[in-house]
């Protein structure tokens, strides 16, 4: 055992929480955040504002989703937490109240450890747990190397002792698997193959080979559940996904697949052939790269973000401490240079604008001259309403989520898959039997190549289309499950008053200033928008329009 539990202890803790834990789907103008000494405590009330169940102490994940939802900024809400509880229990019940809503409290020995969405999918420690470790078992003396179970998560690391392989001299792998659990919304259910190096006892998780799911499921409503079932019946993709991960671990501990691997990891460095028995080091540019093949050390928009950053041209002020808010993000937009900041002085005060750098260095181009006061209230309006669509893109989303599968208006885009695969190998046969029909004089020459030509074009347009419906499949996927990241990453700064440097880094990519005053701000993740809303469109004739539940407006950044 590395390090945390023994698989025993880790088995007597997982039944323990199962019976300790409760879930309770609740309309938060019937919470109330209160302080009790030295503590906060959460109160869940009837219409008559009694105590329906004990008051709930919170945890930390809890009090940090709490602020997420509520749009109060993780800093103040700390602050307010730490040094004015009474201040952050006045705000807490006032949003409560202003903006009411279901959502789901999830409670392990009397203390709210997640406050999640309606819709959240309860597949927890235990289900894996009985899923999985009958699996693991089956691998000959297997060992487990890690077991954990913390408040945000379950982790199991396992090794097959006896596949293994030498990928340098002394440096020894094995192979393995990693299963891992979030049950309070700070991860997804995950089971990977794992490569386990020896000398220092990490490991490589083969993310080309994970199955993992998000905690997305069907909406549960306050009015028919208060408190939820602690063993609410599987669905039939439960228990598909489930067998999968089962499978996921047989293929873990499968010597052909290990053996591809521990290759790509012995490629860094070996012997340029058989005539050469010295080791030597291959040049980066000789490695084979697999792209996100790997668990990532940060999410892919923060690398993201910073890769962005790192290619503007951003630097501090002479005298000045921190770079100003637009440096960087603001261009001409004709020119399509930056924009420059300017410092004119009057009246025994200064005033800022941002002028076309081409035309301060007399290259050209023309001032666009712009008031940065000016267009700090235009960008925070813009950016506010693009917020506002985004969040109405996630209602619609978790509607559709809701939905039962018989009533989803989707394309089966599996049974369109198949029919054109099987028209493509039609056409292939028929192909295929021109040339006798040409031999046996059925048709002539010409006759064959001009149908062969025609089966030709037919089976391109075929494939056109199957790799189409193969991309809206991979993007219907990534719609209708789970917390899409790049729609959290927007939510962060719902509800701003003031725009700071942090909100632009991470939600725009530039901002245009035309000739004529026009100002265009250009955000990030726009495909990412635009994909989600083509796919909502698929459910126009379905969506509630009575419930406010349409289909979002494109609105002109």
């Amino acid at each position: 055992m590395k390090a945390g539990l023994t698989i025993e202890e880790l088995a007597t803790e997982v039944m323990r929480q199962k019976d300790a834990k409760a879930d309770y789907i609740v309309n938060t103008s019937m919470l109330a955040m209160e302080c009790c000494g030295t503590e906060l405590v959460l109160r869940v009330l009837d219409d008559s504002h009694i105590d329906r169940i004990e008051p709930l102490d919170i945890a930390d994940t809890a009090h940090r989703q709490i602020g997420t939802r509520l749009g109060i900024p993780a800093k103040y809400y700390g602050k307010m937490l730490t040094e004015h509880p009474d201040l952050l229990v006045t705000n807490v019940n006032a949003w409560f109240e202003r903006e009411p809503t279901e959502r789901m409290l999830r409670v392990l020995d009397g203390k709210v450890r997640a406050y999640l969405s309606n819709s959240y999918m309860r597949m927890d420690h235990y289900e894996i747990f009985a899923s999985v470790l009958p699996v693991i078992g089956e691998i000959p003396d297997v060992q487990f190397v890690s077991c954990h179970i913390t408040d945000s998560r379950m982790y199991i690391k396992a090794v097959d002792p006896h596949l293994t392989a030498e990928v340098a001299p002394g440096d020894t792998v094995k192979a393995g698997i990693v299963t891992s659990n979030s049950e309070v919304g700070l991860g997804s259910v995950c089971v990977q193959p794992l490569i386990y190096r020896e000398l220092d006892g990490n490991g490589i998780a083969v993310a080309g080979a994970t199955t993992k799911r998000i905690h997305r499921g069907r909406v549960n409503s306050a009015e028919e559940h208060f408190m939820l079932d602690s063993q609410e019946a599987l669905t039939e993709a439960d228990r598909t996904f489930l067998t999968e991960l089962q499978e996921t671990v047989r293929s873990a501990t499968d010597e052909e697949q290990f053996s591809q691997i521990v290759t790509l990891i012995q490629h860094k460095s070996g012997t340029p052939n058989h005539k050469i028995k010295k080791r030597v080091e291959y040049d980066r540019d000789e490695w084979i790269v697999i792209e996100n093949n790997h668990e990532p050390i940060i999410c892919r928009s923060d690398f993201d973000t910073v890769q962005n950053l790192m290619l503007r041209d951003v630097r501090t002020a002479p005298k000045q401490e921190k770079v100003h808010l637009f440096s960087g993000f603001v261009f001409c937009g004709d020119c399509k240079h930056t924009m420059v900041r300017k410092t004119v002085p009057s009246g025994g005060k200064k005033y800022h604008y941002l002028v076309c750098s081409t035309n301060k260095a007399g290259k050209g181009c023309s001032p666009h001259t712009f008031s940065e006061d000016k267009l700090k209230s235009i960008v925070l309006r813009v950016v506010n309403d693009h917020i506002e669509l985004i969040a109405q893109v996630e209602q619609v989303l978790d509607y559709i989520a809701s939905l039962p599968e018989q009533e989803r208006r989707i394309i089966n885009y599996d049974a369109q898959m198949t029919a054109l695969e099987n028209e493509i190998k039609r056409y292939q046969d028929l192909k295929i039997n021109l040339y006798s029909d040409m031999a046996d004089g059925v048709i002539s020459r010409e006759e064959y190549k001009e149908f062969h030509a025609g089966y030709d074009r037919r089976i391109a347009d075929r494939q056109r289309q199957l790799g189409k419906l193969k991309d809206e499949r991979s993007q219907a996927m990534e719609n209708s499950s789970g917390n899409i990241e790049w729609i959290e990453q927007f939510k962060k700064y719902r509800h701003l008053t003031e725009l700071d440097r942090e909100c632009i880094v991470h939600l725009i990519e530039k901002i245009l200033i035309y000739d004529g005053k026009r100002i265009e701000v250009c955000f990030r993740y726009r495909d990412e928008l635009e994909n989600a809303l083509q796919y909502i469109e698929r459910f126009e004739d379905v969506l509630p329009a009575e419930e406010g539940v349409t289909i979002p407006e494109r609105r002109n950044a």
